[in-house]
């Protein structure tokens, strides 16, 4: 299989090298993905229930591959999904020297499908928050029992009884055929031959009813007129070790409802000119905020708001990471044409009222924009309304695409036109780049629109 595999990569360098098992097929996946890193190949790893591979010194040499120091954290690159109950990922038993290597994503939810807060990204081997520390009670367990008709029987004799199930995770081989077999026929991820045994057809039980969870949306959603003249929202295919949206040559079509039900589909083409990741149409608000970083108000010689300073940007303002920024006559009259590079987040369903432990929940991606702005408009002549010196039309370039998700903390670096002494103000002909680490970069050339003629 190497050879050929090794032909295919050099016929087709921009594709990625994914893994991704279940079960036993986890653990040929760990494997393979050391022999494929060697060679260069810079493999990502998804696994399901993958048991453990080997001993202290082989979890420890995973982890030095695949670890990301810079976050702390299990890196993209290698995702080890394990499932409360699961008995797979806890074999074979530590007694015997066999040791769990990190990269795990716990789903902690009994009844399935989960949603992000029952996701929980594990720090080192034996989390004791994750896998290793999981047990089962008799309420959870019946929880489960009761879905399937043919322990009905079982589920009553059980809930005669009292007191709480407290055999651990790893000896309880009942869940190889429940909890163990959940990541594909009750998360949606895999249904063999079309759901033949109508799992998924629930029509005639309410008590079975879940919604379908699609785990492989975009990762790296991009926008993008192709080489065959059409326009296609697109996961983007890059080399191994380019985070940089930018560089996408080819993507793979998505099909569907971007802010609902839509599909990755293996539909390749090639990528002519890189879009706003969104289109004007699919955008209903841009809502911004100001002086947000603690640098930026001090560069800016502000105090620091005690309510949050919201401003509004049209949709018309929005563009493409390489389109010109236009300069409308009024904004020439008078120096004061500033840049701000800013993470933009990207809102992919309604939101009211939500708390700030779910507000993640309600992000469908990232990227990076300059909030073009025109400080003489924005502070003297807007009447105190920030958005007339930030609003005009394409003056919010963002791209390239966006990220699914990002490091946990990010830090907008200080540094504008108009905080430097003295103020650099941008001019026709400049050029301007803004980046953000995992995203890309935007670049734009700012061009003064030609004086309309007096009537």
């Amino acid at each position: 299989m190497l050879g050929t595999l090794e032909h295919l990569i050099k016929q087709h360098p921009d594709y990625r090298l994914i893994l991704v098992g279940h079960s036993l097929g986890g653990a040929v996946a760990a494997l393979a993905s050391l022999e494929f890193h060697a060679k260069g190949w810079g493999p990502q790893i998804t696994t399901f229930g993958e048991p453990r591979v080997g001993n202290q010194a082989l979890a420890e040499y995973i982890d030095e591959v695949f670890y990301d120091q810079n976050r702390g954290n299990a890196s993209d690159r290698y995702r080890r999904v394990t499932h409360v109950d699961d008995l797979v990922p806890l074999l074979p038993l530590s007694e015997w020297g066999y040791t769990s290597h990190g990269e795990e994503i716990y789903i902690s939810k009994f009844a399935l499908p989960p949603e992000n807060a029952d996701l929980r990204l594990c720090e080192g081997h034996s989390d004791p928050q994750c896998i290793s520390g999981a047990e089962t009670t008799v309420s959870s367990l019946v929880s489960r029992l009761r879905r399937r008709a043919v322990v009905e029987r079982f589920t009553r004799w059980w809930l005669k009884r009292k007191g709480v199930l407290n055999i651990p995770a790893r000896f309880r081989v009942w869940e190889l055929f429940f909890a163990h077999r959940d990541y594909f026929w009750r998360l949606g991820l895999c249904i063999p031959g079309g759901d033949p045994k109508g799992w998924h057809n629930t029509s005639g039980n309410p008590s079975l009813n879940f919604p379908y969870v699609d785990l492989f949306a975009a990762q790296r959603l991009i926008r993008f007129l192709a080489k065959d003249g059409r326009v296609y929202y697109g996961d983007a295919i890059l080399t191994p070790g380019i985070t940089n949206l930018a560089k996408a040559t080819h993507a793979r079509v998505i099909r569907g409802d971007l802010f609902g039900k839509h599909d990755v589909t293996d539909q390749i083409v090639e990528v002519r000119l890189l879009l706003a990741p969104l289109a004007r149409e699919d955008v209903k608000t841009i809502r911004c905020l100001g002086l947000n970083y603690e640098q930026h108000a001090k560069e800016s010689r502000m105090p620091l708001p005690k309510y949050p300073v919201l401003f509004y940007k049209p949709v018309t303002a929005l563009t493409g990471p390489f389109d010109n920024i236009p300069v409308a006559a009024p904004a020439q009259q008078v120096e004061g044409l500033d840049y701000e590079c800013e993470l933009v987040a990207i809102i992919g369903k309604e939101a009211r009222d939500v708390p700030e432990s779910k507000a993640l929940e309600y992000v469908l991606g990232y990227a990076v924009g300059n909030d073009v702005s025109h400080r003489e408009w924005q502070l003297k002549r807007g009447g105190g309304q920030w958005a007339l010196g930030k609003g005009f039309d394409g003056w919010a370039p963002f791209g390239p695409g966006g990220r699914s998700h990002l490091a946990k903390s990010l830090a907008r670096p200080q540094g504008v036109g108009s905080g430097r002494s003295p103020p650099l103000w941008l001019n026709n002909g400049d050029v301007v780049e803004v980046s953000l680490e995992g995203v890309g970069t935007c670049t734009n050339k700012v061009e003064y629109a030609q004086s309309m003629p007096k009537l």
